[in-house]
């Protein structure tokens, strides 16, 4: 879309960075507590191990310490790796040797300490996330023989599909499960004293690699009650669980499960604001305070997104730079914490699941959108006006910027400074 050069535009600069959205602020500022200001990389991909501009500088930890810097001086505060432990398949999410960091298809132990090393001394410092695997396992040579740490059969569930199947090894037999099955793995049996402290054990060893943040896989898996003992015995900067689900007030309910001691991903926001507003141009769906971020008390408690390594192959998902462009237009202007995708931000072609997506990098218009985050002080507290549901949607965010999503032009009056558009 072309603007118009009307007076105000020939009067204010101008930045194009992003698609059929117009972003203006005024020049005062505020800042606020920790954690709420935090902007978050998820950066990976599912199969980012195959891109070759990861692969030609020796893998995903070399390819993130080489670009530490350029990472906090962006404004990302929270980068969230992916799972560091030998896994069936190497990329993590069925592991077998929790604290085996050597085995992995993003590099060696040796080059993941120095990426943490990288991420924990850069100015201002990055909090590098793990992405904590625990509602599953895969077996070392069988179905159940766990090893590194050995846990016997009352590790695992006695709800298990592998106690109602013809399996090698032994069967499961602790008690049923706390949550809902996962059959890509034996379900843990988080009410046995060794998981438990395996568990706890694992994430120790995580710090000491030099980790300060869990991201939880599976979040439905066990009670939400043993997320918040793990939490509360690791004292991580942040927490982030993979509560898939689209109902604010069930996401909120695991929420307060884990003593308020985690955020979750806001779906609520996800499937059913962002994917009827900027797939369907269905703009009353941004009204009001939606998703998880819009409910009293836990804006801070939602990590919002615009896709991730498990959704990018869903029906909904957004694949153009236009609508990819509009959604963090969105997150990185309104409150909750604004959750990057490595895919988003760099480009490339990403395959799961017998679906192939190409993704052109929008690192550029990102980084804009960011400062003009963090140079407003917008963070997960900021409040929002919404003025537009209507063909289009504008609002305006602690009366410092006022953004506006979708097809036309418009004028926010006098006052304003126009920073981005597209």
């Amino acid at each position: 879309m072309k603007l118009k050069k009307t007076p105000l535009f020939l009067k204010k600069p101008l930045l194009i960075i992003a698609v059929f959205c117009l972003l203006f602020s005024s020049k005062t500022n505020a800042q606020s507590a920790a954690n709420v200001n935090d902007i978050m990389l998820q950066a990976f991909g599912w199969d980012v191990h195959t891109q070759s501009s990861v692969t030609s500088e020796g893998g995903l930890y070399n390819y993130l310490k080489n670009r530490a810097s350029g990472y906090a001086a962006s404004g990302i505060n929270v980068i969230w790796l992916p799972p560091p432990s030998k896994s069936t398949g190497g990329v993590g999410y069925i592991p077998t040797e929790l604290f085996n960091f050597s085995q992995t298809v993003y590099g060696s132990e040796t080059q993941l300490r120095a990426l943490l090393i990288a991420l924990n001394t850069s100015s201002p410092r990055i909090h590098p996330m793990a992405d904590i695997v625990v509602n599953h396992r895969g077996g070392t040579t069988n179905w159940t023989d766990f090893t590194n740490p050995t846990w016997d059969c009352k590790s695992i569930t006695s709800t298990d599909e592998a106690n109602f199947v013809t399996i090698t090894g032994v069967r499961p037999c602790g008690t049923p499960d706390t949550g809902e099955d996962f059959n890509g793995g034996r379900d843990l049996d988080h009410s046995n004293i060794q998981v438990q402290n395996g568990v706890k054990e694992y994430l120790t060893r995580l710090k000491a690699l030099g980790f300060d943040s869990w991201r939880w896989d599976v979040a439905k898996g066990f009670s939400a009650g043993y997320f918040g003992d793990y939490i509360n015995s690791s004292s991580p900067y942040a927490s982030v669980g993979e509560y898939w689900d689209g109902n604010s007030a069930t996401l909120k309910s695991w929420i307060n499960g884990t003593g308020n001691r985690s955020a979750a991903f806001d779906f609520a926001l996800y499937y059913n604001a962002l994917q009827p507003a900027i797939n369907s141009g269905n703009y009353a769906a941004l009204a009001g305070n939606p998703g998880l971020a819009g409910q009293f008390g836990y804006a801070d408690k939602a990590v919002t997104f615009i896709d991730n390594h498990d959704t990018f192959v869903k029906p909904g998902s957004f694949v153009t730079s236009d609508n990819i462009m509009k959604g963090y237009a969105y997150i990185l202007t309104h409150p909750g914490i604004p959750c990057v995708f490595f895919p988003h931000y760099y480009g490339g072609t990403y395959k799961k699941d017998g679906v192939t997506v190409v993704y052109t990098a929008n690192k550029t218009a990102i980084d804009q959108l960011m400062a003009i985050r963090k140079n407003n002080g917008i963070n997960a507290y900021s409040s929002v006006a919404v003025s537009n549901t209507s063909g289009f949607y504008s609002a305006t965010i602690d009366n410092k910027v006022v953004v506006k999503i979708g097809p036309g032009l418009w004028n926010p009056g006098t006052g304003w400074t126009l920073k981005a558009s597209g």
